[in-house]
């Protein structure tokens, strides 16, 4: 029986880990693929910033300056010393009584306490262009395997902006294509970014079709050419709600409600944290971790 169940390898979970270890509880972390998946998608070069800027971070998750990858490698490391299982999905969790049954992919476990923290994201939102597979990109873990291609950019959120503009200082042609009529919500850093990037931005604009080395956007009605050797898509993620309505959380906004010590409102003894509260950043992220453990450790006394 352990006293805490943790889902999910993020910046949350692995504070959450390192505080029980700290507590001295009996806990377990379950990652279905690698410890920080998020930051494995990351293109190479990509700056990282932690967010809030004014959020003082009370758990002990190194967050060094730099590019992505560095922090990928320090969360990596920084997981060796704590119990992260990877590779091993959480398929159900189930309140029997006043316990947890947690049911993996390789297992059936117990606990008293489980905190979720697997974010908000689920696959990749596909679109519909007419090409061939091999031009289709929904990831570009290294822009300068695309130095000298045209490459045209679906979407017009940070993901896409960011993608857009190293590419572009990777030595590919780029142009972006937005459905919107404007850029929404976009970072400060990002929005300038592409202001100063010449990036070739067609707004209203849909791709339909690439072949031959080139895209045809339908663009407020009006077909136009532009080169193009493949697209790299940007629209998003399908958010992972069947797993959380599957153990019967209600979800508003694709979020399951909580308490002001985040535990779950809809199932006693089940905790949210991370990307799945409204505070969905790293610095909070990791504060999550250690607050709700710390409340966890006080129950258990």
């Amino acid at each position: 029986m352990f006293d805490v169940i943790i889902v999910g390898a993020g910046p949350a979970g692995l504070s959450a880990c390192q505080r029980a270890k700290e507590l001295g509880l009996k806990y377990v972390c379950f990652e279905k693929e690698h410890v920080a998946s998020t930051l494995l998608t990351y293109p190479h070069g990509k700056d990282i910033h932690y967010y809030p800027a004014m959020v003082q971070v009370i758990g002990k998750l190194p967050l060094p300056e730099g590019k992505a990858e560095d922090t990928l490698k320090a969360w990596q490391e920084f997981s060796k010393q704590l119990n992260v299982k990877e590779s091993e999905e959480v398929t159900d969790i189930k309140k029997e009584g006043d316990k947890f049954k947690v049911t993996t992919s390789k297992g059936s476990y117990d606990a008293k306490f489980v905190l979720i923290a697997i974010g908000v994201q689920g696959s990749v939102r596909k679109v519909e262009i007419e090409c061939d597979d091999a031009k289709m990109l929904y990831r570009v873990p290294d822009p300068k395997s695309l130095h000298g291609k045209n490459v045209i950019v679906v979407g017009g959120g940070d993901t896409a902006i960011e993608h857009a503009v190293l590419l572009k200082e990777a030595g590919a042609k780029v142009t972006l294509s937005y459905r919107k009529p404007e850029f929404f919500r976009l970072k400060d850093v990002n929005e300038k970014a592409i202001k100063e990037s010449g990036i070739h931005i067609i707004f209203n604009s849909n791709v339909k079709s690439i072949k031959g080395g080139k895209a045809i956007l339908d663009v407020n009605g009006q077909m136009q050419e532009v080169p193009a050797d493949c697209a790299a898509v940007f629209a998003g993620t399908i958010p992972a709600t069947d797993f959380l309505t599957k153990m019967g959380l209600k979800l508003e906004n694709n979020k399951p409600g909580y308490t002001t010590t985040f535990e779950s409102v809809d199932i006693p003894g089940l905790y949210i944290a991370g990307d799945l509260t409204k505070q969905p950043l790293i610095k909070p992220a990791i504060n999550h971790g250690v607050l709700i453990v710390d409340e966890i450790k006080k129950r258990l006394s």
